[in-house]
């Protein structure tokens, strides 16, 4: 019965997933497909929407095995690691900028119907789907966490781990197959027409502005000159993708085709060959790392006197106007907390979108850097960007994530209180009580004397 509770969650997680900040990269792109639908028979839409299905399960599927055998190997598992790989984000980089470009009209690829051609139209739908997949999975959803953090498990049999991936995948694909199989929804989609040409091309603007997104994460997971290389990169992608369609297209001979194709293949892959991917610095925040014995730090500067509260770790409070985050280890944590200090913790990453968009919606706003500011409260940010292990502390993070809190994929929040209890937040939906939350622990636990 547990476990029919698990496969529920990971299927309304999978819905939800359709609304999650983290896919409006292919929301467009889905929005595009969908209108061409309406001009399909019944039996057409629906092949499409079971092509598109069947993609978001193969992928699905995909990652279920990649967990198994890491889980097989001894190795680390959390929902959305893959995105702490350097190389899997500039993947992502690079076919959103490819997606982008081809909504722009620089080049014309089929990905999705195609009247004149059905069997390469539904392909390109399945392939819809595996892209969806790729972009969504980094994201938690309400439901999800829990759902997800039992598949991770080490001790959860295979085809359990199975089962969640691809309820998460039957949810994700839910509305469309419901667009695709019922009439009356299918219905109220507006009618394909001129206005689409423009629809087209802010859909590749979007995709090119989620590309320009995905490359500030990898401007924090590699140095400049990598990340300056990878640019470069790009720009040979969309030399060549633009000489397929110019010089390669279908109204040319069969060998010139191939030969441009030849030639493209040889500039892409063989500058592909050439990137590099050197780790980043350190992210700005402060680091109290060094002090994590604070035999030379006191309340505010001065030693605590034997058998009297421990003396905090100096550090910069927050202002009205900025949040000066402290970064996180465990033992930092528990000197604020053995001085007396309620430590608000916001575990995070730069290529988390869920994240991002609940830090300025909901974190970094005044009315909680008022509250920073008027109370002990330590803000403290537990940085996920990195893979776990390039990095002791991340791995050592999520290793607590998953241990105390359950959870396998983030944003997470956290507000410790000296005594050690933990208010959890509820997961992937935004903290509308956290102004309340760091009040009250700030009133309970005020400044010792």
């Amino acid at each position: 019965m547990e476990f029919l509770s698990l496969l529920g969650a990971a299927f309304l997680g999978g819905l939800i997933l359709n609304i999650m900040p983290c896919v409006l990269p292919v929301l467009f792109f889905k929005v595009q497909h969908l209108l061409e639908m309406s001009e399909l028979d019944d039996r057409e839409k629906r092949i499409d929407g079971l092509a598109y299905t069947a993609g978001i399960l193969v992928a699905f599927l995909g990652f279920a095995i990649a967990v198994l055998l890491m889980k097989a190997a001894g190795q680390r598992v959390a929902q959305g690691m893959q995105m702490a790989n350097p190389e899997f984000v500039a993947f992502l980089t690079a076919l959103m900028f490819a997606l982008g470009l081809n909504s722009l009209g620089v080049f014309e690829i089929h990905v999705g119907v195609n009247q004149g051609d059905e069997k390469r139209g539904f392909m390109g739908t399945f392939f819809s789907g595996i892209i969806a997949v790729l972009v969504a999975t980094p994201c938690t959803a309400p439901f999800l966490g829990t759902a997800a953090a039992y598949a991770f498990a080490k001790d959860t049999p295979a085809g359990a781990t199975v089962g969640i991936f691809l309820m998460v995948g039957l949810g994700l694909a839910f509305p469309y197959l419901l667009v695709c199989f019922v009439r009356a929804a299918a219905n109220l989609l507006p009618r394909p027409g001129a206005w689409m040409v423009t629809f087209k091309k802010l859909m590749g603007f979007t995709l090119l502005g989620a590309a320009v997104w995905l490359f500030g994460v990898i401007q924090e997971q590699v140095n400049v000159g990598s990340a300056n290389w990878f640019l470069a990169f790009l720009l040979v992608l969309g030399l060549g993708l633009w000489a397929l369609d110019h010089f390669g297209g279908l109204l040319v001979s069969t060998a010139r085709r191939w030969t441009v194709r030849a030639i493209v293949f040889m500039a892409v892959y063989g500058m592909g060959l050439t990137l590099r991917w050197v780790p980043a610095g350190e992210s700005e925040v402060q680091d109290l790392a060094a002090v994590v014995d604070c035999s030379q730090c006191g309340s505010e500067g001065a030693t605590g006197e034997a058998g009297t509260t421990p003396a905090c770790p100096a550090y910069e409070k927050t202002t009205k106007d900025k949040i000066h985050w402290v970064r996180y280890s465990e033992a930092t944590r528990k000197k604020f907390m053995a001085c007396g200090r309620p430590v608000f913790v916001d575990y995070t990453a730069k290529w988390c979108v869920s994240c991002q968009a609940f830090k300025a919606s909901h974190i970094d706003i005044p009315k909680v850097r008022a509250v920073f500011a008027e109370t002990e409260v330590v803000p403290m940010r537990a940085d996920l960007t990195k893979e776990p292990e390039d990095d002791e502390l991340v791995a050592a993070i999520w290793d607590e994530l998953s241990n105390r809190f359950n959870r396998s994929g983030i944003p997470v929040w956290v507000v410790w209180h000296p005594d050690d209890y933990t208010e959890l937040l509820p997961e992937s939906i935004p903290p509308a009580n956290l102004p309340d939350l760091l009040l009250a622990a700030g009133k309970k636990f005020p400044p010792r004397p």
